[in-house]
């Protein structure tokens, strides 16, 4: 019996005979015509009980023996989340989806102990939703590369969920240890650093516009730094009034960054759209995993699990190979335009593009600050560089330094391509 039928009334009975059979015919309590029609009920159903107790219990559709009547609600006994989930959900998940999203797997590992899975669930970005369970994404993702829940399976899954909502457990994503520290997002090009997780002069940078009550992120990007940048699932996290809040569409549930030292790469379309991100709201974004690609000798930082091997067989990054040209064509250029910022003066726009020691006097110095350059120059179509197109004054990227004409920016493009054109002939 559901949970909606018996916080209801209980209902009255009376029994009914026919010349064949003896039924149990439900009614509310008002249906009774007098109180006389309830004392010859409850006389014939005395009588009755000696011979038709048996035959009435096996009927289909009789109730259990259920003690007195009443019409006080019968209020359903609470279920303990924690352990329904031991009993129901757990091995069912497991079975179902472990294969894929277990420990160590390739897809998002949702179903790792970490320190159990039930605390893993709770506490995975954009999984579960306890303040509407019904459209969690644990629950909604539906057959995807793998196959959906069953209608049973659902019911248990969905169960729980009410269980902890009912139960008042809280879901913080701020308690994954992987992620960036929340911050203000401006109008504008913004730069969120990577160092503190193990990226050196690695960051993620976009360009923010408001759109009604919400946030637009275009050319969202990962730049890497020296060791290069690896990451895994990462999730907006909007942060309203100190209370965390994961982006609840979960756009980038199967993205993998891999980026080579001093290079870019896009988030999938480049753009997030953030539906409620009102004013003084802070960003943070947090992944399954992150770390640089490389290690400071160079090598891959990769490890291997179970019983295969490592990759750790890493080769050292290519890199600048014409530092004169570099500080003849380029160097002057980034002095007179971008260091400004990018040299110190704008510790968002230094942690995105570190220029810092483009202009050195020690080769060994400066070949950091020309990698950092190199890495940010499209190969196939070095004049469509994001270096190019974020202060172009005809665009509309929200950097806040522009060319004052596009002549300017055409002699800025020209010296430094002079220069990339003796890196990549």
């Amino acid at each position: 019996m559901g949970a909606d039928r018996l916080a209801r009334p209980l209902l009255k009975h009376r029994l009914v005979r026919t010349n064949t059979t003896t039924e149990l015919a439900v009614s509310h309590a008002r249906s009774l015509r007098s109180t006389r029609a309830v004392v010859l009920g409850v006389g014939v159903l005395a009588a009755l009980m000696g011979g038709c107790r048996a035959n009435l219990l096996s009927m289909s559709g009789a109730m259990p023996d259920a003690g007195p009547m009443s019409d006080a609600p019968v209020v359903p006994e609470e279920i303990d989340p924690a352990a329904y989930f031991d009993d129901n959900v757990e091995s069912m998940l497991v079975r179902r989806c472990g294969g894929c999203h277990g420990a160590g797997r390739s897809a998002p590992d949702f179903l790792r102990p970490d320190p159990d899975v039930r605390s893993m669930l709770l506490s995975y970005p954009a999984l579960i939703d306890l303040e509407s369970p019904r459209t969690s994404r644990l629950l909604v993702k539906g057959e995807h590369s793998g196959p959906a829940l069953t209608g049973a399976e659902s019911a248990s899954v969905l169960t729980w969920l009410e269980a902890e909502a009912e139960a008042g457990t809280t879901i913080d994503p701020s308690a994954r240890e992987i992620a960036t520290a929340p911050v203000m997002v401006r109008e504008g090009f913004n730069a969120i650093p990577l160092d503190t997780l193990g990226m050196p002069a690695s960051s993620i940078h976009f360009v923010a516009s408001r759109v009604g009550e919400g946030l637009f992120l275009d050319s969202v990007q990962l730049a890497s730094g020296p060791m290069g940048a690896r990451l895994d699932h990462p999730v907006f996290v909007t942060w309203i009034d100190a209370e965390p809040h994961a982006d609840p569409v979960d756009r980038f549930a199967e993205l993998t960054l891999e980026v080579e030292p001093n290079s870019t790469a896009t988030f999938d379309s480049g753009t997030v759209v953030l539906t409620d991100y009102p004013e003084g709201a802070l960003l943070s974004i947090h992944f399954t995993s992150a770390g640089p690609l490389m290690d400071e000798t160079g090598m891959g930082t990769g490890t291997g699990t179970g019983t295969g091997t490592g990759t750790g067989t890493g080769t050292e990054p290519d890199g600048c190979a014409q530092l004169p040209s570099f500080r003849s064509e380029a160097v002057p250029e980034l002095r007179m335009y971008c260091t400004r910022c990018h040299g110190g003066g704008n510790a968002s726009a230094t942690a995105s593009m570190d220029m810092r020691n483009v202009a050195s006097p020690d080769d060994d110095t400066a070949l950091m600050g020309c990698n950092q350059i190199l890495g940010r120059i499209s190969v196939d179509a070095p004049s469509a560089s994001g270096l190019f197109t974020q202060p172009d004054p005809a665009g509309a990227s929200g950097h806040p330094f522009q060319f004052a004409t596009s002549a300017e920016l055409s002699g800025f493009r020209t010296s430094i391509l002079a220069w990339f054109e003796t890196e990549v002939p």
